[in-house]
């Protein structure tokens, strides 16, 4: 029922957006990537310089591409595939034609978080509290715990995972690593919230989170990780609610 999928979205953003909250709460202030950052400078300037020639490109090729993968989702009679589809055909093409589309960088950065504010406030705007607990307080539940579960394994794993971690940037720094920070102090703390929020909310919020925190070195690992989650999570998200949840609901 539409009552029940926009319950379910206003209770999905507004948890999410709570969640983004916790997470810039809970990182530290340690901004350095460890083991892998000698010589290495924090950029704090502005987005890189652009023509309004190289913008229009940039926007034409994103257009193409949805376009593009609007038609094949229409041909193939799987048109609700159409997001997955231009997912695929972007990272296609960045790994095919690396050269031409890298001039597109600035404009592409520039765009890129334009419309990033744009979906910050689509994403609160929808995140009506008083829809929330009228019509989906399971929906909310159930956000709440999934996203508690999520954070709670990811720590958990993290912090049995920080010995080797911090052996292994020891070992491969010429500063030999700092060893004495610790699990919650460290840089690995962070890099495992960034990776939290690639993981919910994808590349946009990810980039985001990073480049707010000035961790300058870390917004293309978030939208690399971000974008790999759009490529296979989506598609297995699509096959899991059509072969299992649909069955499971019934005629």
């Amino acid at each position: 029922p539409a009552a029940s999928v926009t319950a379910g979205i206003a209770a999905d953003n507004l948890v999410v957006a709570l969640y983004f909250m916790l997470l810039f709460a809970l990182a530290n202030k340690n901004g350095a990537v460890e083991g892998g950052t000698d010589g290495v400078v924090i950029e704090e300037e502005g987005a890189e310089a652009f023509s309004i020639r190289e913008m229009s490109a940039a926007l034409a090729v994103s257009a193409t591409i949805c376009w593009g993968a609007n038609q094949i989702g229409i041909a193939a009679g799987i048109s609700g595939w159409s997001i997955p589809i231009a997912t695929l055909m972007t990272i296609a093409a960045a790994t095919a034609i690396p050269g031409p589309l890298s001039s597109l960088k600035g404009a592409g950065e520039a765009a890129g978080v334009m419309f990033m504010q744009l979906f910050f406030a689509a994403t609160g705007a929808a995140g009506s509290i008083r829809m929330v607990i009228a019509s989906g307080p399971a929906i909310l539940s159930f956000s709440f715990v999934h996203l508690a579960i999520h954070l709670g394994i990811l720590l958990g794993l993290g912090r049995l995972a920080f010995p080797l971690i911090q052996k292994a940037r020891a070992s491969s720094s010429s500063s030999g690593g700092k060893t004495g920070t610790s699990f919650r102090e460290s840089v690995w703390w962070n890099e495992l919230l960034l990776a939290s929020n690639a993981n919910v909310g994808g590349p946009t919020t990810a980039a985001g989170m990073a480049a707010a925190k000035k961790w300058r070195v870390l917004v293309v690992p978030a939208l690399l990780v971000g974008v790999f989650g759009y490529a296979i999570a989506t598609f297995l998200s699509i096959l899991l609610g059509r072969f299992v949840l649909l069955p499971m609901m019934g005629p």
